[in-house]
């Protein structure tokens, strides 16, 4: 956390959550209405990145499928043999990771992370501020109060270059694949964002 906290440049930093949803297109014949939010969702994978590109990655697996209100199954799990590895390659460097076996210690250590930083900023879903009503609803489940979360802004970015391809478990990918795919795809994100935020894309 200190390489996160200790920049020299200036106070923008980025987040990105990854959650155990259904993908986009399912999730908006299930969640119809505004940001076809599913308030169930179960964050996975969260990555914050400092404007030296320095981050800070935490992961806690997603022990099972849930059921959604119309009798659906949500498809993103890992398997108890799949292993969170200690770094990822992405975006030409190594970053190191961070696996939470408990769920609470993993939000209430973001939640300590938010709370020292000035400001973060996320992708927004358009004007719909969809990583910090995810952050929200889970943080409200496990009685962590919001205030850290009403530091976050809402960008949208104007041009985006694609980072890696998000994949789902529909996708036939062995488990372990589908578990770095998905925090390499967190990590580019924070990655771009910030790069958006610095000009340099």
């Amino acid at each position: 956390m200190t390489e996160i906290n200790n920049s020299n440049s200036n106070n923008i930093y980025t987040i990105d959550c990854e959650g155990d949803g259904l993908s986009k297109d399912l999730n908006r014949q299930v969640f119809p209405d505004g940001n076809h939010f599913d308030p169930d969702t179960r964050i996975w994978c969260i990555t914050i990145t400092n404007p030296n590109f320095k981050t800070y990655t935490s992961v806690c697996k997603i022990p099972g499928t849930r059921t959604l209100p119309n009798g659906w199954t949500t498809k993103a799990y890992h398997l108890p043999t799949t292993k969170v590895p200690n770094r990822i390659w992405a975006c030409g460097e190594f970053h190191n990771v961070i696996e939470f076996i408990n769920y609470y210690d993993f939000l209430w250590n973001i939640h300590n992370i938010l709370e020292l930083l000035p400001n973060v900023h996320f992708k927004g879903f358009g004007d719909h501020d969809y990583d910090k009503e995810l952050l929200q609803v889970n943080f409200k489940k496990y009685n962590i109060d919001t205030i850290p979360l009403e530091k976050m802004v809402n960008i949208n970015p104007t041009r985006w270059t694609k980072t890696e391809e998000q994949v789902h478990t529909s996708d036939y990918l062995p488990n372990q694949d589908y578990l770095n795919y998905g925090i390499k795809h967190n990590i580019e994100d924070t990655i771009q964002l910030m790069r958006y935020m610095k000009g340099i894309v």
